[in-house]
């Protein structure tokens, strides 16, 4: 009978004449062949690393200059031997014995501070290593100044925040606030009032004035990270209801009520290029006994707002804020040079389209 060992969903199996590796990526499933692999000998040390008599891998790949003997996991994506520190196969120390863990997040060692695995220094960002300390995952100080670090575009990216370091607290994830003013990923967020400000969730914050919906709760990449208004929405009773169900696994679906109104949010990264933002009240819903366990069909309604208006799309190159549809106009403002490639790149894909 052959030897299985599997960890569920993403990890090893190993049989009497292979070893196999299943990653999940996208929602999608992948198993991929581990390539001069002994089964015999064949060790799971952890989800993403494994070792046989000769080698070390990192999911199907294997660990050059390793010395397997003394190769142990740590935390996360790093493992060390007696000489160096590595992440998945990439050494990012060659000195394990100063190798510290501050964070989840951040990492102190001989080569400087290193935020999942990059270090802050490649960023431009120059710290003073010996007094550096996270205040959480996306905000962090030494004895100078207070830093932000986030997820861009495609990297990540740290900047100083213009504050004063000694009055700086963080409130919750990307918020932050000193003695004037509001932060959000490390820049000043005016429309907020100071004294009354308060998260609701990662999704959701308020004030004494109104209720704002966050768009992004994990990325920054654009201005469109801010929250907008939910108009209408009492910041007094507003609250979140127990979240419903949604159709896919990934999207973020729930409800939410004030003393007027039940609304309907969907958060989804995959759907669309820039990710689907949406909330909206119900019609007719009474919000004391709106039955909250209702499930939320974020396909079907990404299909009804595609087929009215305000969706928010980018066409790659080109920050397209609203998109009407049918008729493809355009509303908003988006740089010359960013529309010009829009312009571009529309023309061509008609192009292709009239070719066949």
């Amino acid at each position: 009978m052959d030897k299985e060992t599997s960890i569920p969903y993403t990890g090893y199996k190993i049989s009497k004449d292979k070893v196999i590796y299943t990653t999940v990526y996208n929602a999608l499933q992948y198993t991929l062949p581990v390539e001069n692999a002994d089964p015999a000998t064949f060790e799971i040390l952890s989800s993403i690393y494994g070792k046989d008599k000769h080698c070390v891998f990192w999911m199907h790949r294997i660990i050059e200059r390793v010395d397997p003997e003394t190769f142990e996991v740590l935390q996360g994506d790093y493992a060390k031997d007696k000489d160096q520190v590595y992440a998945g196969t990439d050494i990012i120390s060659k000195s394990p014995t100063d190798f510290e863990f501050l964070s989840h997040e951040f990492v102190r060692c001989a080569e400087g501070i290193l935020f999942k695995r990059i270090p802050i220094k490649y960023t431009g960002i120059t710290v003073d290593v010996g007094s550096f300390e996270p205040l959480n995952q996306y905000y962090s100080r030494d004895k100078n100044k207070v830093y932000c670090t986030y997820y861009g575009y495609d990297c990540y990216n740290t900047e100083v925040v213009d504050t004063d370091r000694d009055n700086f607290r963080v409130i919750s994830g990307p918020f932050a606030k000193d003695i004037k003013h509001i932060f959000l990923y490390g820049e000043m967020a005016r429309q907020f009032d100071l004294d009354s400000f308060q998260v609701i969730n990662e999704h959701f914050v308020k004030d004494h004035r109104y209720v704002y919906f966050l768009k992004s709760s994990h990325i920054k990449h654009t201005e469109e990270v801010f929250p907008v208004i939910v108009e209408g929405a009492d910041p007094v009773t507003f609250e979140i209801m127990t979240a419903g169900s949604a159709r896919w696994s990934h999207p973020v679906c729930g409800y939410a009520r004030d003393k007027k109104y039940v609304y309907r949010y969907v958060v989804d990264w995959f759907t669309a290029p820039d990710g689907f933002f949406h909330i909206e009240t119900l019609p007719g819903a009474d919000p004391i006994t709106f039955d909250d366990e209702q499930p939320i069909d974020s396909h079907e309604i990404f299909n009804r707002v595609m087929n009215e208006s305000n969706f928010l799309v980018s066409i790659p190159y080109l920050n397209v804020q609203h998109l009407s549809l049918p008729g493809w106009q355009i509303i908003g403002q988006a740089g010359f040079a960013n529309l010009v490639s829009g312009i571009i790149q529309i023309l061509v894909l008609i192009f292709l389209c009239q070719s066949k």
